[in-house]
């Protein structure tokens, strides 16, 4: 629910930012973004932590993450609160200068013990 999220309406100001309403994986299929951007934690930050993309995630303040996990968070993506600190990560990214989407950390303590129970 995008167009909600105060930040749809700022996403016209970005050319190359493409917005898809497919089911997270079939978009990922599909787009084959090489950066993506979450608005706040969810289950589709979960099936794409694996992927081979950087990853920019927006903090929400009235749902923030424990200190343990928010540690683990920032191996793997680029927390952000503001959209100036999103344009600052995105340079780093286009400019080469770091990227964190070959940490796993995350994944293995928040996710993938978590499939095997189902």
């Amino acid at each position: 629910h995008l167009e909600s999220n105060p930040i749809y309406l700022e996403l016209q100001n970005y050319k190359s930012i493409k917005v898809n309403h497919d089911n997270i994986i079939k978009a990922f299929q599909k787009i084959k973004p090489k950066k993506i951007i979450f608005d706040y934690i969810s289950t589709p930050l979960y099936e794409l932590v694996n992927s081979d993309s950087e990853i920019i995630l927006f903090l929400d303040k009235y749902n923030y993450p424990k200190k343990d996990v928010l540690k683990s968070l920032n191996k793997r993506f680029f927390l952000v609160n503001n959209t100036k600190q999103m344009n600052t990560c995105l340079n780093l990214i286009l400019k080469n200068k770091m990227s964190k989407k070959v940490n796993n950390e995350f994944y293995e303590k928040y996710y993938k013990e978590k499939i095997k129970v189902f």
